[in-house]
């Protein structure tokens, strides 16, 4: 139980962090944090999906991308995938970079 306690703080905590971003804020938040993966909370490719970024290494991204779009929940792909595959008024992101 003391997981699913974490796991509901840890998205309340992300739900007060969301920023909305155009598509242009968007990638100028990925340049300025080096963001090289994104993990979303539901499908990746869904309007209104919120949208984490991280720094890894060349070597976690290897075994971590290539399959994310078959995903539905927490897909983590790559930055292309997702400035390439969407185009949404709006995109949900949590501002925290993961390292």
């Amino acid at each position: 139980m003391a997981d699913a306690d974490k796991e509901i703080r840890q998205a309340e905590g992300s739900g007060e962090r969301v920023v909305l971003m155009s598509k242009d804020q968007f990638r100028e938040w990925i340049v300025k944090h080096r963001v090289n993966m994104i993990t979303s909370d539901l499908y990746v490719l869904d309007e209104g999906t919120i949208l984490e970024g991280s720094v890894e290494s060349a070597e976690a991204l290897k075994y971590v991308l290539g399959v994310g779009l078959e995903d539905i929940i927490e897909c983590q792909v790559s930055l292309s995938d997702v400035l390439t595959l969407t185009d949404h008024n709006l995109y949900w992101v949590d501002p925290i970079v993961k390292a």
